[in-house]
């Protein structure tokens, strides 16, 4: 939960998250049509491609050939609206970690 807030997720949403874990009869947090994509994108989470110097770090984004061996691995089928998926939960996720840097 505490990286959930760390992102910049709404308190409200987080909840959610909670109670889905404690109440199976709560709606799920990840539409069924997003479950791959947002797998995947959980096994991609160590793969950000970084810029550090002078005193700071920025997100780039994610490697690539990493995100595809990470789906391989966990038996992930991957399609072209998925690598979409991906890619806009990337620039999400970058924006809000390089605000966060920022900030």
């Amino acid at each position: 939960m505490t990286q959930l807030r760390e992102w910049g997720v709404p308190e409200d949403q987080i909840n959610d998250v909670a109670r889905f874990g404690q109440d199976r009869a709560a709606p799920p947090v990840i539409w069924p049509e997003n479950a791959d994509a947002f797998r995947w994108f959980l096994a991609v989470q160590t793969q950000w491609r970084m810029a550090v110097g002078f005193g700071t770090a920025m997100v780039l984004g994610l490697d690539y050939a990493g995100a595809g061996e990470a789906a391989r691995l966990a038996r992930i089928r991957t399609t072209p609206r998925m690598f979409d998926d991906l890619r806009l939960m990337e620039a999400e996720a970058r924006k809000l970690m390089n605000e966060r840097r920022d900030g």
